[in-house]
């Protein structure tokens, strides 16, 4: 192992063992390194009593899973094998899909939220009920309870803060005769609005009691993200609302922190894609923050067409699903997906796009060949023409048209926003992949929208490029050189007044992303109270 610790509160952290450690600290001060040498720790010292013990390092998103195992080699060295790092749904999925006959639920499949208001066959499950499942099986066989409970003997929980009321079942499950060690942030607890799945601040504050002053291990405010501790200065002023401070001020002297306002709706993607293409020039990785999926998807058309390799994290179920639906269309032309499941894809977005527990009945019309005849008509015209088309590229146009083209009611927009994603697909496919025929280009481009679409359920990116797009919700478990964070006119940030609690938390956890500059772009001109002074400070 190469991690030595850098104050006398990270050696707390790799030296403890209590059984409930609490690490507090903010953003880049190193809790997770922290954390991995603990668990490089624990298992040396059991090496000779427990040679087989293991240790599970939970987060709540993928893509604090994939910072974590990047990070996980070096400090783990030959106890890497020993570790295993994974979200909690991750390890839910894996105990439904290994004693899920159990319960009757054998080879389980995983489908979107909108699949699952269509009716599940017996394979598949829907996301939200991973967490019971798995607890079902436990309680249904008591030799599974009993295999999870002893097969770790150190639990670590990354961003615990953001845990909810199915996390803490699954943890106590899994932990209870195992040691915790529970990392998190209170100023980082951005998912609030979750409430109703017991996403509450009060968590952490409840796990410091019970672990007690003596193990709860509050690291110093170093950034080891931009060891200069400017960015995180700035983003402590910005949650604590303090616009007039030395730290922004000195930031925006130094162009660590840039403010463009007054920049028009209509120049938005073209004035994003040009700081994004300025700062990758300067081989600087770069990830964008924005409340709107159609600007990402409008950006990634003109990233694309700049020749700037990037990727989308965060699609909403809407875009995941009309995504889904044209990559369908396309497996249809090419023989490798049957025209039953292009129905059933298109079932699914107009499901997506309807609140409410219940499918639409157009999505049982177009699935079961029912309705008005006007809508079998329209399907039958679109079925014609993607086995007529001509190319690839004709089937993509043909699908970016479909919406219109069978009068569907709604999301006209996601659906667009899809098939400007797809050409960008296309594109890239064409340009760098050595598929040799249409069965090879599809795939290839199916391959990319799945690992795009499901990120609609795991809040994440499998295969994180240097230029990243994203949801400002998609923060956390990310890091870049430089973060670019667009805020619109009429953005909506809640119902707070005066100190914006929640939408100060979020945009300290936006811009401590930063490990080198910040760029906020104002699109617009009037701003909701709790951005406006950016506003300000940019006129100023």
């Amino acid at each position: 192992m190469t991690f030595a610790p850098q104050n006398p509160e990270q050696q707390r952290v790799v030296a403890t063992q209590a059984e409930l450690t609490v690490v507090l600290g903010g953003a880049g001060v190193g809790k997770t390194t922290s954390a991995l040498a603990a668990a490089h720790a624990h298992l040396e010292r059991v090496a000779e009593s427990e040679p087989h013990d293991r240790v599970l390092f939970l987060s709540f998103s993928r893509s604090s899973v994939a910072r974590i195992a990047s990070r996980a080699n070096e400090i783990l060295g030959r106890r890497g094998s020993q570790v295993d790092i994974m979200t909690f749904h991750s390890l839910a999925f894996s105990v439904v899909r290994r004693f899920g006959n159990l319960v009757g639920h054998g080879d389980a499949v995983l489908v979107s939220p909108a699949r699952e208001k269509l009716g599940l066959a017996q394979h598949e499950i829907g996301y939200s009920r991973l967490i019971p499942l798995t607890l079902e099986i436990a309680q249904a066989a008591p030799a599974v309870a009993e295999h999870l409970r002893t097969r770790w003997g150190l639990v670590i929980v990354d961003e615990f803060q953001d845990t909810g009321d199915a996390q803490q079942d699954l943890l106590q499950l899994i932990a209870r005769d195992s040691r915790l060690i529970l990392l998190g942030d209170p100023n980082q607890c951005i998912y609030t609005f979750l409430a109703e799945d017991g996403v509450r601040v009060e968590r952490i504050d409840e796990a410091c009691s019970a672990a007690g002053a003596e193990n709860t291990i509050l690291l110093p405010e170093t950034s080891f993200r931009d060891p200069s501790g400017i960015i995180p200065a700035v983003a402590n002023a910005i949650r604590g609302r303090l616009f007039d401070s030395e730290a922004i001020a000195a930031a925006i002297q130094d162009e660590r922190l840039v403010i463009q306002d007054g920049i028009p709706l209509s120049d938005e993607t073209s004035h994003v894609a040009r700081v994004v293409s300025e700062l990758a020039a300067e081989d600087m990785g770069v990830a964008v923050f924005t409340h709107h999926n159609d600007m990402l998807a409008a950006l990634s058309d003109a990233l694309e067409a700049d020749g700037i390799e990037h990727e989308v994290a965060g699609l909403s179920d809407a875009l995941a699903a009309a995504l889904d639906a044209q990559t369908a269309m396309a497996r249809f032309h090419t023989g490798d997906g049957t025209w039953e499941i292009v129905l059933e894809a298109i079932a699914v977005f107009l499901t997506s796009a309807q609140r409410g527990q219940k499918a639409p009945p157009i999505a049982y019309q177009v699935m079961n060949g029912s309705g008005p005849t006007t809508l079998q008509a329209r399907l039958s015209a679109l079925r014609e023409r993607l086995s007529e088309a001509g190319s690839i590229r004709e089937v993509i146009e043909v699908a970016a048209t479909a919406h219109d083209a069978l009068g569907l009611p709604q999301k006209s927009g996601a659906w667009q926003q899809a098939a400007t994603l797809l050409s960008v697909m296309y594109a890239r496919a064409a340009r760098t992949s050595s598929a040799r025929d249409d069965h090879q280009m599809v795939a290839a481009i199916c391959a990319e929208a799945r690992e795009a679409s499901y990120a609609a359920l795991t809040d994440s990116a499998l295969s994180p490029r240097e230029v990243q797009l994203m949801n400002l919700y998609q923060t956390k478990g990310r890091e870049a050189d430089a973060t670019v964070v667009v805020l619109r006119e009429g953005d909506f940030m809640g119902y707070e007044s005066e100190p914006f609690p929640t939408t100060s938390r979020l945009l300290y956890v936006v811009f401590s992303r930063a490990r080198h500059k910040i760029v906020v772009l104002l699109v617009g001109n009037r701003f909701h109270a709790a951005v406006a002074p950016l506003a300000a400070l940019a006129a100023n």
